[in-house]
């Protein structure tokens, strides 16, 4: 890679990263994952994870705070909870 190069430089999602995070990150993505369509999901802990720390924080009424720090539904936490 030319080291004159800079992020304005870039394409797209690449500048972004480079932006972001760094150049080298950029390029690394841009080597390993280049053509390819990524999708990321919406939500960063797994469901596994998720579900855990959800029966360990529970304390008997507090489903607003923990769908917000989860980023689920708290409908989704009261079946959660309903279920165990």
């Amino acid at each position: 890679m030319d080291k004159k190069i800079n992020s304005k430089d870039l394409n797209g999602v690449y500048k972004d990263i480079a932006d972001n995070i760094s150049m080298d990150v950029a390029v690394k993505f841009h080597e390993n994952f280049g053509g390819l369509q990524i999708t990321f999901p919406k939500h960063f802990y797994s469901t596994e994870y998720v579900v855990n720390q959800i029966k360990n924080e529970f304390t008997g009424n507090n489903f607003r705070e923990l769908a917000k720090k989860y980023n689920y539904s708290e409908r989704w936490i009261r079946e959660l909870i309903r279920r165990d």
